[in-house]
């Protein structure tokens, strides 16, 4: 489950992710408002996340950035599986992504993997293809995000 403050307005805590890993996050806007979760860029973290008032943003740091734990066979699957599985922590049935830089393959995968029952919508700022995998190679090939 995730974990946080009691702060209505922002709260920042840590959620459970697969292989005993832990991801950093943050919250900001009023809980009952629609939600749109916020895949920072190769630089940033989930403190980087826009704020607006009438909608309620979800951000998270992806693995090995901020304070989330690093995930050495990370690959699009696997952060599609992230993005999953902090839904199903804040019980979120619906989301709209917004993705910056080299969040957007991750934004595009999640979008994939949840299918658009889940995930309606999906923007991009500044849009990057997903660096070099972790361990070499380039991410994407010979693989690819199945639902």
């Amino acid at each position: 489950m995730a974990t946080g403050g009691t702060d209505s307005t922002t709260r920042d805590g840590r959620a459970s992710s697969t292989g005993g890993r832990s991801l950093s996050w943050r919250s900001t806007g009023p809980t009952g408002a629609p939600v749109l979760l916020w895949l920072h860029g190769n630089t940033g973290s989930a403190r980087t996340a826009p704020v607006v008032d009438s909608v309620r943003v979800l951000s998270y740091d992806r693995p090995g950035f901020g304070t989330s734990i690093p995930h050495p066979d990370r690959d699009l699957l696997s952060d599609a599986v992230d993005v999953q599985v902090l839904l199903e922590q804040f019980d979120v049935a619906r989301v709209r992504l917004l993705a910056f830089s080299g969040g957007a393959a991750v934004a595009f995968a999640a979008a994939a993997h949840l299918g658009p029952e889940v995930v309606p919508h999906v923007g991009i700022v500044s849009g990057a293809t997903w660096p070099t995998a972790p361990g070499g190679g380039v991410a994407g090939r010979g693989g690819g995000v199945a639902r």
